[in-house]
């Protein structure tokens, strides 16, 4: 994207642990998992431009100075 590359990982933000068991270490779902609609299929995260963050992230960054984790989930999922 403009803002950065996209990248497939296990480490989805705001994404529980619960929902990520079937992925492996790259966050491709595993060979021979029962997948329900809304399950993952592979975890990706696209980086958050400056205006797509939420005033508490532009808070907390204020505060904190940290670039932490600005990306948002854009994982492939079942529909």
């Amino acid at each position: 994207t403009k803002l950065g590359p996209e990248e497939i990982t296990r480490d989805v933000p705001g994404v529980g642990d619960d929902a990520l068991k079937d992925l492996d270490e790259r966050g491709i779902i595993r060979i021979g998992a029962e997948v329900r609609a809304g399950d993952i299929l592979v975890g990706k995260v696209t980086p958050k431009g400056e205006t797509e963050l939420t005033a508490e992230e532009r808070l907390l960054r204020a505060i904190f100075g940290e670039k932490a984790r600005e990306v948002r989930d854009t994982s492939l999922r079942v529909p």
